[in-house]
């Protein structure tokens, strides 16, 4: 038995090796906290830690984009706020699930904010999927099949709906999914798909202390009612109380 104090000092200290080790580690964390910082200030998606790790990502859609949050149509959050006293339109969709490449658009809804109020020019379509509505999606949406029976097919309504933007930036929350759904509507349509987006979960800089990153969680801190919560139009104006809330932080 070792009495020698000493000596086990020395067998209960790290080697230099692993020293140098821990060190570079606990490096490489603290510029992955200070980078992911850096982003939230500019409202960008933080780097994901599995991502550093090669773990398969979300599956991509037709449209390249392999993580809603990089869906590469988003602006950044300064260039909203340089249009954010301009035009702008706020829209939701409801679908028939989450894969924008498999899954359809069942609902639109969306108002248009200009000069940093919002508008009575709204837009609102139940549309005819051409197939059954998923019990999963409809017990979120609270969408069924008998709702959408008689509606109108996606290509006039999605006419409509584009010319109702016209050159507006859209604006949706968790908007890179809400880009490629509609991007890929337009495609399967033969329109021209809108040129920009911006997503309304880039707002979170101006909501410090944010538990996630849901619609419900802006809005509770924001302090706006939304009774019709996954309805588009119900979405769509509270998203953009949202907005109008958030650019009055900063003036």
């Amino acid at each position: 038995m070792n009495t020698n104090p000493t000596h086990a000092a020395h067998e209960s200290t790290l080697s230099p090796a692993m020293s140098s080790v821990l060190a570079v580690v606990l490096l490489i964390l603290i510029v992955f906290l200070l980078i992911n910082r850096s982003r939230k200030k500019k409202g960008k998606e933080p780097i994901r830690i599995s991502s550093l790790f090669g773990k398969k990502q979300a599956p991509s859609s037709g449209n390249g984009s392999r993580w809603y949050g990089n869906y590469p149509k988003l602006i950044t959050t300064d260039a909203f706020k340089k249009i954010s006293q301009k035009c702008y339109v706020v829209f939701d969709l409801e679908t028939t699930g989450l894969d924008a490449d498999h899954d359809r658009i069942v609902e639109i809804g969306a108002v248009r904010v200009a000069g940093g109020q919002i508008t009575d020019q709204t837009f609102h379509q139940l549309i005819d999927p051409k197939i059954k509505m998923p019990p999963e999606a409809s017990s979120v949406n609270h969408i069924t099949d008998d709702m959408l029976k008689g509606q109108p097919y996606i290509k006039p309504v999605l006419a409509d709906f584009l010319r109702f933007v016209n050159d507006d930036v859209l604006v949706a929350h968790n908007g890179g999914f809400d880009a490629a759904f509609l991007d890929n509507a337009c495609a399967r349509c033969g329109y021209d798909a809108p040129q920009k987006y911006f997503d309304t979960m880039r707002l979170s800089v101006y909501w410090p202390r944010l538990k996630n990153r849901k619609l419900e969680t802006f809005l509770k801190a924001a302090g706006i009612e939304n009774d019709g919560a996954h309805r588009a139009m119900s979405d769509a104006m509270a998203t953009a109380k949202l907005c109008v809330a958030s650019m009055a932080k900063i003036k």
